[in-house]
């Protein structure tokens, strides 16, 4: 029974194995293997579980086993349904059964199960906020499970108290968690998610929120993968807060509602509450109040069940607050006076300080100032006793707003001029004392008011600078964070493509090796034929098979070799015969002359000069051309080409087979003439005399051969075969064959030979023989049989073909499969098969391997200033300095271009020596990389990126290994290039989420996913008169998604064009609806330009065709451009927008005073209109810096007759300044905020008619 549960949360490949088992039992193991599954998925999958609960319960009934055992399994299923009770929100109910258990599992002494009932009290105890309880009952569960030696157990609690203790003190934590958890890495997933997490508080604790991204995103996948879902959503939960900690609210939003989507697949009341609060939250910072006001209180109906909850004081905190934002004090009172009737005071002391607080903020709105000054006070004692400073600082900011304008009024012990400065000095006072606390620049503001209202003006005016420099301060560490998140998003994204990609190369690079086997098979196949037709047919029928063989066509050499025969021709689709063609090998035009000539192959993979090529008269036209020799050794028969109509037919792979194709055909063809040469001279034989027939045969081949008598005694012998063996015929004659025999073949060999010769006229294969000077070279032999009419056997021929070539080139081929052809390292399918070998080295004697993969830095630049042939010299140089650098049995292995890996086997069994030493050798290679090299004459310099990986075992994945040390590579190549990296897991995460959004994007256009939002635009006279097109995108899984995510990822691909002409197509739709109505003909519509669609070639045309498609009149459409688009040729720019507005189109500068203000340019573009950046707008009245900028460009505008525009308008004294400065338009949230024109009134009159 207990090997059932042997873990406390199996891995989805056990459970899957378990599930195969359950099929295939019955009796009581099926009451063993039904309880363990009910175990397993009580997170997983609820309702299964409850099932299975109930079925166990039926059969332990009736069933006939060890008691002890069936008290195991009835006190497991009582543990079952404690959980799916706690999980339902019924603490108390779930504390009963798990008592029960309890009881149960002392009965028998089962230790395991006493501390799993500790583990799940833990979590009740934690629903209930009880913090001392959880650590009881976790202490109690380690205890229990080191009694059973159930060490997953074991380390999964220690890690989960960890994860708690870091609240506490993050340093200790942090040099805990290293000395008891050194290489995490292989643990169980159950145990590496509480790791993760207690790092992750760690890293969120001491200001890493990057690092805490990462380490909560690799929390939540062990935790789904180990079956702990309601984990999962905590840890789904925290990478939102952490996002939201870097102020990108938006991937906040995200996860706080992938969070919300994995909770609602459970329906735990509990878990869905808090997903609904968190969204809520999100929603609330991003001042979408309906919308978080919808979720909160949905959030609030679901954990209704558990009144006294935190979650439940927590959501109606968040409700208040959310109150207070929308400006409804009265209802913001209710939900803190809701409050008091359920919060425990001294389990809940934090929500019950923030209650109070905001039930003072709630009653000052309310104009109830006596009765908040004395909430104000008792939260401000609350928080004093709590301990928590900015509990004390938010206190006594309401205390110093009830006493403001209050004329003074203060106590005797008061050291400041009025009651208000003395909270406000006591707030600044306590934030001094806390490391690390920056006072904002509200704060401040709020003092340098006080002073101004008491008259210290140069006090008002030092407050005043400083709350510019905290806010000048705030915004910089903002950006940084932005800056830090979207790194992290970036990271995540490249992650999730290269991914991607890497399972793309690992097919590919499967294909490569079946087409090597492939070939191999062929080869073999073709060169055992003695048939020349049949070596033809063969070559084209395989070359049909692996490549674009429109086209095929060999050449082979006249005797005298001057010119070239076609000698097999096919062409699809030719229907006429195929026309016999020759060309002289001096023809300076000809490719296959020059092939020849050069003896190297030709590609062309492209048309010409727009024209396409028809290799012989008569024939189709083809793009992609490949032309090789046919050679044996040195010797040229002809040439191999295949053609095809399409473009790019025929890369380095096409290629590789081509002239693997092309060397066995050679050699076949080769072997095919000796043969039939041979074949000739037996034919005649049976004709002529024996003597004539002899001499016929001996003297007109061109291969060695030698004859015998019937008793195998050499009569007379070729000058070939001279030549082939060193014997002279004077030491040949009257001697037998055996005296050049090979010890590579034994007597019964040669018996077999000639006893084949008997029976069938003729034997041929491959033999080994000696020269004379004893070394050992392979032939092709062919012994005939010659026979008189009588059917008498008189003499024997042999005919010697010596393949020592044909070897080589096998030899070659075989090499090319393994080695590098440059620099003779082993390649990628090398380097696969020793990585295979050393990880299962690696896995039997726990040594720790390493893999570089190099990477050179600027290659390209040295290929394209030198040429190919230096880049080719120093990649054999690196190859060389790469070896030395290595211990004898290490790898140096080159995958192409400027890639090189290195593998370093069985280095140490502790993970971080075996770091050490692996960049020990990294740095050693940097060392010799870094060394001039002499090219050609000239010292050239470059240097090496390295990532590095470790691997100890046989189950990790090689093409993920060689992925891992690729990414770490490109994280070397980021940090400034010649830097040595070790992987990092997350960029493959963010490469992944950047090419799924790209991916999304594509299909977004498809599906026309993306919207248009109206923003209007206001005259000082309060008249509408136009209004702003932006864009949205309609997601129909992530719901709306931010442009800031997706326009950049646009611009880098090229989908700006197709978005920017959709987004003027729609426009301009628009522009014609609203002329058709008196109301809306006046309205004017802006859209904004991308700087790349502005500078595509089309533009100008595109503009126009969407005004003229759409019957929108161009005087209507104002064209908003970014002072980023004038840094590249202004005077095309220039030419662009007069061509536009001479047909009627305005142009307004967005986001002036942003970018590159330059007078030089502004006065020369043809503008109608300047349009003030919402970021100077919002902080006029805060920012004297930003009041001046404003003033400045609307005096400028003004001056050049250009027109005014402010967006980003909120409120009306922004809009009363602006327009006293002389700014007549404008736009922003006071107006309206962006919409679906649907939406949209004017004058109560729809904008939209359908």
């Amino acid at each position: 029974m207990t090997d059932h549960f042997l873990d406390l949360f199996a891995l989805d490949e056990a459970v899957t194995a378990l599930d195969v088992h359950l099929s295939r039992v019955d009796g009581t193991q099926r009451i063993f293997a039904v309880v363990a599954m009910a175990w397993q998925l009580r997170q997983r999958d609820y309702n299964r579980s409850l099932l299975l609960a109930s079925e166990a319960e039926t059969l332990l009934q009736t069933a006939d086993m060890d008691e002890t055992e069936k008290t195991r399994c009835k006190a497991r299923v009582r543990l079952i349904r404690a959980e799916f009770k706690t999980l339902g929100a019924d603490l108390d109910g779930g504390e009963h059964e798990i008592n029960l258990a309890l009881a149960l599992f002392e009965a028998i002494n089962d230790k395991l199960g006493e501390g799993d009932c500790q583990w799940l009290l833990a979590y009740i105890w934690q629903d209930r906020g009880r913090s001392q309880h959880i650590d009881i009952h976790l202490s109690l569960a380690l205890q229990h499970y080191q009694l059973a030696n159930d060490l997953i157990r074991v380390a999964a609690t220690q890690a989960r108290s960890m994860a708690r203790a870091a609240f506490s003190d993050a340093a200790a934590t942090a040099i805990q968690l290293t000395e008891l958890f050194p290489d995490p890495v292989h643990l169980h997933d159950s145990i590496l998610t509480w790791i993760l997490t207690a790092r992750a508080t760690v890293a969120a604790l001491t200001d890493d929120p990057g690092a805490a991204i990462k380490l909560d995103l690799q929390a939540y996948q062990a935790a789904l993968n180990s079956g702990q879902i309601r984990h999962a959503l905590i840890c789904a939960a925290n990478v939102a807060e952490d996002f939201s900690t870097l102020s990108d609210l938006d991937s906040a939003l995200e996860w706080a509602e992938n969070a919300l989507s994995l909770a609602r697949t459970t329906n735990w009341p509990y878990n869905n509450g808090l997903g609904l609060m968190q969204v809520g939250d999100v929603l609330r910072r991003l001042e979408r109040f309906d919308e978080a006001e919808a979720f909160l209180l949905e959030a609030i109906s679901r954990l209704e069940t558990m009144p006294r909850s935190r979650g439940h004081i927590n959501a109606l905190n968040h409700l208040g607050m959310l109150a207070l934002d929308m400006g409804d004090f009265e209802k913001s009172l209710s939900w803190f006076l809701k409050i008091e009737q359920n919060i425990e005071a001294q389990r809940d002391r934090d929500q019950l300080i923030i209650m109070t607080r905001g039930q003072a903020t709630a009653l000052l709105r309310l104009g109830r100032k006596d009765e908040a000054a004395v909430k104000a006070a008792e939260a401000l004692e609350l928080a004093n006793a709590q301990g928590s400073a900015d509990e004390q600082i938010k206190s006594l900011r309401v205390l110093a707003e009830l006493h403001s304008n209050s004329n003074g009024v203060k106590s005797k012990n008061m050291a400041q001029p009025s009651a208000a400065l003395h909270y406000l000095d006591q707030a600044v006072k306590i934030a001094k004392t806390i490391s690390g606390y920056k006072v904002s620049s509200d704060l401040l503001n709020q003092i340098a008011n006080e002073y101004a209202t008491n008259g210290d003006f140069r006090s008002a005016y030092e407050a005043g600078l400083a709350a510019t420099a905290a806010r000048n301060n705030s915004r910089l560490s903002e950006a940084q964070n932005r800056a830090i998140a979207i790194q992290v998003r970036r990271e995540m994204d490249r992650t999730r493509a290269e991914t991607e990609q890497h399972i793309k190369l690992a097919a590919a690079l499967q294909n490569t090796n079946s087409t090597l086997e492939t070939l191999g098979l062929i080869g073999r196949k073709i060169t055992a034929s003695l048939n020349s037709q049949e070596v033809l047919e063969a070559l084209h029928h395989h070359a049909d098979d692996l490549l674009d063989t429109w086209s095929f066509i060999i050449y082979l050499f006249n005797e005298d070799k001057s010119k070239l025969q076609v000698a097999f021709a096919v062409e699809t689709g030719l229907t006429k015969p195929f026309p016999f063609y020759e060309v002289s090998v001096d023809n300076p035009t000809s490719l296959s002359a020059r092939c020849a000539r050069e003896q190297h192959e030709i590609v062309i993979n492209s048309a010409l000069d727009q024209s396409s090529h028809s290799i012989i008269p008569g024939t189709q036209k083809a793009t992609s051309l490949l032309f090789a020799p046919l050679m044996v050794g040195q010797r040229m028969l002809g040439v191999m080409s295949i053609q095809s109509p399409n473009e790019h037919a025929y890369g380095e792979r096409e290629c590789s087979i081509f002239r693997t194709l092309c060397a066995y055909g050679a050699i076949a063809l080769d072997n095919a003439a000796a043969y039939s040469a041979v074949d000739a001279a037996r034919e005649r034989s049976l004709i002529h005399e024996q003597e004539l027939r002899i001499a016929a045969i001996a003297f007109e081949s061109h291969e060695g051969m030698f004859i015998t008598d019937a008793k195998q005694k050499i009569l007379r012998i070729n000058s070939a075969f001279s030549n082939i063996t060193g014997y002279s015929s004077e030491e040949m004659l009257l001697q037998s064959p055996s005296m050049f025999k090979s010890p590579q073949h034994d007597d019964d060999f040669y018996r077999m030979v000639m006893q084949t010769v008997k029976d069938t006229e003729t034997w041929q294969g491959e033999v080994w023989t000696q020269r004379k000077n004893g070394e050992d070279f392979p032939l092709w032999l062919t012994v005939t049989a010659v026979r008189t009419f009588e059917n008498v056997i008189t003499n024997y021929i042999f005919s010697l073909v010596d393949i020592t070539d044909r070897k080589l080139a096998e030899d070659e081929i075989r090499s090319l499969a393994f080695y590098d052809s440059l620099t003779k390292l082993p390649n990628r399918r090398l380097l696969t098969e020793r990585l295979k070998h050393a990880l299962a080295t690696s896995s039997r004697t726990k040594k720790e391997g390493a893999l570089l993969f190099i990477d050179l830095d600027n290659f390209k630049k040295l290929n394209d200033t030198r040429g190919h042939d230096v880049g080719d010299l120093l990649l054999e140089l690196v190859g060389q300095r790469l070896s030395l650098c290595l211990r004898e049995g290490d790898t140096a292995a080159r995958l192409g271009g400027d890639e090189f890996v290195v593998l370093l086997e069985e280095l140490n069994e502790d993970a971080s020596h075996a770091a050490d030493l692996a960049e020990l050798v990294a740095l050693k290679i940097q060392s010799e990389l870094n060394q001039p090299y002499l090219l050609k004459g000239k010292t050239h310099h470059i240097s090496p990126s390295i990532g590095v990986t470790l691997f100890q075992s046989h189950d990790v994945n090689v093409d993920d290994l060689l992925k891992h040390a690729d990414l770490a590579m490109y994280q070397a190549k980021d940090a400034g290039r010649n830097t040595i990296r070790f992987f990092d897991p997350e960029m493959q995460k963010a490469v992944d989420r950047h090419a799924a959004l790209e991916a999304d994007l594509r299909q977004a256009l498809e599906s026309q996913q993306f919207v248009l939002h109206y923003q209007i635009q206001m005259d000082s006279n309060d008249q509408i008169i136009g209004a702003e097109a932006l864009i949205r995108w309609n997601h129909p899984e992530r719901g709306m998604v931010s442009p800031s995510e997706f326009i950049s990822v646009a611009e880098e691909n090229g989908l700006i064009l197709p978005l920017g002409d959709w987004i003027l197509d729609t426009a301009c739709k628009q522009l014609h609806i609203w002329s058709l109505h008196p109301d809306t003909a006046h309205l004017s519509l802006a859209v904004n330009i991308s700087a790349r669609q502005f500078h595509d070639a089309h533009f100008v045309n595109n503009v126009m065709t969407a005004l003229r498609s759409n019957n929108a009149d161009p005087y209507k459409l104002k064209i908003e451009l970014t002072e980023s688009l004038l840094l590249k040729d202004i005077d095309a720019v220039i030419s662009k927008m007069r061509e536009l507005m001479l047909n009627g189109v305005r142009f307004s500068l967005d986001d002036f005073g942003t970018g590159y203000s330059s007078l030089a340019y502004l006065k020369r573009l043809p503008l109608e209109q300047l349009k003030i950046d919402q970021t100077f707008v919002r902080d006029i009245f805060i920012d004297s810096n930003d009041l001046a900028i404003v003033r400045a460009i609307v005096t400028l505008g003004l001056s050049m007759g250009l027109g005014i525009i402010a967006e980003g308008v909120e409120t009306a004294e922004q809009r009363e300044f602006l327009q006293s400065c002389g700014c007549s338009m404008f736009q922003g949230y006071l107006f309206g905020r962006p919409t679906p024109v649907e939406l949209l009134n004017f004058n109560k009159k729809v904008l939209v008619h359908s």
